[in-house]
């Protein structure tokens, strides 16, 4: 079951918003942005989107997910994802259960 959550400055803690490690999510979060040879006066931040899954969940930051995977010969799980900080998240949403 799908769910969204605004996320304000005072926002709960995913868990209090019913989301759990393991659940597939879309964040939509403001990002920094790298420019170059750009008129500076016109760059602002962009709200982009990442779907993954959520792996971790403190009260700064989340830890998106979207690949594992493990090395040859090598039983220790890498990932590759994103940490978020929290006051930069602009909408959450739950896309399926984890």
């Amino acid at each position: 079951m799908a769910s969204t959550r605004l996320v304000s400055d005072s926002s709960p803690t995913v868990s209090e918003r019913n989301i759990r490690p393991g659940d597939l999510v879309s964040v939509k979060y403001r990002d920094h942005l790298l420019f170059r040879h750009s008129d500076a006066s016109k760059q602002t931040p962009r709200v982009v989107t990442a779907v993954g899954r959520l792996a971790h969940d403190d009260p700064n930051s989340i830890t998106l997910v979207w690949e594992d995977y493990t090395d040859p010969g090598d039983s220790v799980v890498k990932s590759t994802g994103l940490c978020i900080i929290k006051r930069d998240i602009v909408e959450l949403r739950r896309l399926m259960d984890g």
